[in-house]
């Protein structure tokens, strides 16, 4: 079934938005973006 861009969009941002109890209650966005600063972070110390 197509329900078309918009929707799915939504449904995206709620779940990603959702938080989880086996990520401490962090929605996985806050675990995503914090882990990617993280790591971009190292990087920068590294080069």
């Amino acid at each position: 079934m197509n329900y078309g861009v918009p929707l799915e969009g939504m449904i995206q941002n709620r779940l990603n938005h959702r938080p989880r109890k086996v990520l401490g209650y962090k929605t996985p966005y806050e675990v995503f973006f914090s882990e990617m600063s993280r790591k971009y972070l190292v990087m920068e110390v590294v080069e």
